[in-house]
């Protein structure tokens, strides 16, 4: 399979069975929101072969066996994706490749941009980032959201900071 290839085959994947989306894990969810890609699928071999192609890029993902509902389900794996720098080659190289979930990746994609410029990680959080994780939540629920893509790339030098 050739890289294009097998990027549209990811892509396809983040589609039907991908989450693209920006939580915040504390119990006040104005903190600490953080962005996440996720693939759930029954075929752990599917998730770990795109695991491998994912490391090509220096993309670093995790897969974990999911909890099951019940004895009837099959067991369930996710590969996750959770550090900002890997988000954020990931969400790059497969925006061409994504039909459904494409205005997700762009919010990913300004809200690692404005994270990646932040003095550190306990900086204070921007309103554009609760905007961004409050539109890609109401995308994910179904909302039909015009997204006004964030242009930082003046800032392109704090990028590489991580």
């Amino acid at each position: 399979m050739t890289e294009n290839e097998m990027l549209a085959y990811v892509g396809g994947l983040i589609d039907g069975e991908g989450c693209l989306s920006i939580t915040s894990h504390s119990s006040n969810p104005q903190e600490h929101p953080q962005a996440y890609c996720a693939i759930s699928n029954t075929d752990e071999g599917v998730l770990l072969i795109v695991k491998e192609f994912l490391l090509s890029f220096e993309v670093k993902s995790v897969i974990r066996k999911l909890k099951k509902y019940s004895d009837n389900h099959r067991d369930r794996f996710e590969l996750s994706i959770r550090k900002r720098a890997h988000l954020m080659i990931f969400c790059k190289m497969l925006m061409p490749f994504l039909f459904i979930k494409t205005k997700q990746c762009q919010l990913m994609l300004s809200f690692l941009r404005i994270r990646s410029c932040q003095r550190s990680k306990t900086d204070a959080f921007k309103s554009e980032e609760y905007t961004l994780m409050a539109a890609i939540q109401a995308i994910n629920k179904g909302a039909k959201i015009d997204v006004k893509v964030i242009d930082y790339s003046e800032d392109e030098k704090c990028l590489n900071k991580e």
